[in-house]
């Protein structure tokens, strides 16, 4: 074994361990012996590549790393926010000795790079021996010799550059002809059922984060979505969702989209279900225009559903060329006027009496006010503006007029917590 202090030597036997052809697990046992610490490659999404370790490794943090095949959720989501962390990590130079306060040993970590891309990491562990500045210069040897490794192989490269990612790409990119698809559908793969949905998902600030982040996210939405596809397009993470059933958003499976949401600072838009996948570009344009007025018109939230939304997509296209108050029913022009000048909610509790269909008690409930004040409301709203409430057709045009001002942004009210009754 060459002298830990002989960089030309150690670095020679990673160069053999290369050509070896002994693969991956052959590279990163040479380093060990090198190092006398533990040492993993994990790909961009945290997932366990190749390690090896002394056998009396005691370390509880990395055995479960290494148990599970992948990090914890905790502790990427602390991790792949640090952006100190990701510039050591990523920096060009000798990588330095890290300490993130959640591993409790100090490691070397570093990109792996193909092609100028961070497809991996690789970290050595401080844990049988004390790292110095020449394990520095060497480890980051070590890192570009397993960046040629990962460039040869297959498997890696299948999975950044599944067959499935470029049909999506394609289909989303816009129409295509029914022949091109019918040959592609052969070549992927791919089975679609009778419900397929678009989801796109973006960071809340608009900003794209790093490379490792972007890969974690997409492989944590395959996860949490059964029957789904993620890529990234542009700066998005494009999933398309097969299913039997047209209700994507069950209980659970919304309030565990929700939570990742929340987790990685992210909001999604959700397209109408389609059968036709020639009308994916459609559906992913949908999705899209959920996300540009769902952030307009629902900030704070996290899901924004196209049909929800779709009545304000319209009003965004009849706008361009008519003034949209001209639609609205003039009554409801006049109520919300009168409570501008004499301080009264008749509005709002005419909304809240349509939205919980003419149901008193639901609406005094809602309000947290006595069902004694709804009615009383409600007879005054009639009485003043000669409206009939009961009435579908008022109920229809109202509804329509109230969606029209909560676009222009000048209802007197706000409606972003007031449900779902009239959305869509």
């Amino acid at each position: 074994m060459a002298s830990r202090d002989d960089y030309p030597a150690c670095a020679l036997k990673l160069y053999e361990a290369l050509t070896s052809g002994k693969g991956l697990q052959g590279i990163v046992d040479i380093a060990v012996e090198i190092f006398d610490n533990p040492v993993l490659v994990a790909d961009a999404s945290f997932k366990v590549l190749a390690h090896a370790e002394r056998p009396d490794m005691d370390d509880k943090f990395w055995l479960d790393i290494i148990k599970k095949g992948f990090y914890p959720a905790d502790y990427v989501s602390s991790v792949i926010k640090n952006d100190a962390l990701h510039r050591q990590v990523s920096g060009v130079g000798v990588p330095e000795l890290l300490s993130d306060g959640v591993s409790p040993n100090k490691y070397l970590s570093k990109f792996v790079v193909v092609d100028e891309r961070a497809v991996g990491f690789a970290t050595c562990l401080e844990f049988d021996r004390t790292l110095s500045e020449f394990d520095s210069a060497l480890f980051k040897t070590f890192c570009e010799i397993v960046g040629v490794e990962l460039r040869r192989n297959e498997l890696l490269a299948h999975n950044y550059k599944r067959k499935q990612d470029f049909f999506i790409s394609e289909m989303i990119s816009g129409p295509v002809k029914e022949d091109f698809l019918n040959e592609r559908l052969r070549q992927v793969e791919l089975r679609f059922k009778s419900c397929n949905f678009i989801l796109v998902a973006e960071f809340s600030d608009m900003k794209v984060k790093h490379e490792n982040q972007i890969a974690y996210f997409r492989n944590a939405l395959e996860q949490l979505i059964p029957d789904s596809y993620c890529i990234r397009y542009f700066n998005s993470l494009v999933t398309l969702i097969t299913r039997d059933n047209p209700n994507l958003l069950s209980n659970g499976f919304s309030g565990a989209l929700q939570e990742h949401l929340e987790t990685t600072d992210m909001v999604c838009g959700i397209s109408h279900y389609f059968r036709n996948i020639a009308e994916m570009s459609i559906h992913y344009k949908q999705t899209k225009e959920a996300l540009r007025l769902g952030r307009r018109l629902r900030p704070g939230k996290r899901i924004f559903e196209y049909s929800r939304l779709v009545f304000f997509h319209m009003a965004d296209i009849a706008g361009k060329t008519e003034d949209l108050r001209a639609f609205c029913n003039p009554k409801l022009s006049e109520i919300i006027e009168y409570d501008l000048t004499y301080g009264t909610k008749y509005a709002q509790t005419a909304y809240d009496y349509l939205r919980f269909d003419r149901n008193p008690s639901r609406t005094a409930e809602h309000l947290n006010i006595h069902r004694n004040t709804i009615d009383y409301r409600i007879k005054r709203i009639e009485e003043l503006f000669g409206v009939n409430l009961g009435s579908q057709e008022t109920a229809f045009s109202f509804g329509f007029s109230y969606k029209i001002f909560e676009y222009l942004g000048t209802l007197p009210f706000d409606v972003n917590d007031a449900g779902k009754a009239l959305d869509g």
